[in-house]
Formats: C-alpha cells, structure tokens, sequence
C-alpha cells in the first residue's frame, strides 16, 4: 500500500540555491514555491512582479518574515537563513542586497 499526499514536494536543503544580490526566482509552470538560503545579512527588499508572497525562516525555522502579515516590502535577514517564494506560474520575485537599496 502507497500513501500519495498530493502537493507537497520537499528538497534537501543542503541542495538550495544561494540567493545574493540581484538574485531573481520565477515560479515555473507547474506552480511549486522556489527558495534557497540567503548570501547576505542586512536588510533585504523583495520586488513582485505580480501576487506573490515571501516568507523568510529564522535559524530555528520559525517566521521571522512574511509579506502577508507586513505592509514592509524589505526585511532584516541573516546570511544562512531560508527564503521561500510562492507564486503563480510565471510570477517573479527580484530580491535586493542591502548595498543595492536605495
């Protein structure tokens, strides 16, 4: 017997991308979330290209961000830290590097 959960695909985190300055995640046709671990400390600022929403993980993995709950399109991060974007197909998400912000 097979248990199928519908939805749900998980990645090896020692697998997830680097996200640095200019750095720039699209959600693919088929709709699953992208992230990776972040390059940088300071404050980050996140550009949508259309609905979307970022979520970024403190070293517990608890919320430490997300643009659902914040009016604020940047956040302090820590370098090591997990950002997760979800989108529709196609959205994009450019994150910005502190020395970037203007």
């Amino acid at each position: 017997m097979r248990l199928y959960n519908h939805g749900y695909v998980f990645r090896d985190a020692a697998e997830l991308s680097t996200i640095g300055s200019g750095a720039r995640l699209q959600i693919g046709s088929a709709g699953e979330n992208e992230g990776g671990r972040l390059g940088f400390s300071g404050k980050a600022g996140f550009e949508f290209t259309g609905p979307g929403r970022v979520v970024v993980f403190s070293g517990e993995l608890e919320v430490a961000y997300d643009s659902l709950t914040s009016p604020e399109r940047e956040a302090a991060v820590e370098e090591g830290r997990y950002l997760l974007f979800i989108g529709e197909p196609g959205a994009e998400l450019t994150v910005t590097a502190p020395g970037d912000l203007g």
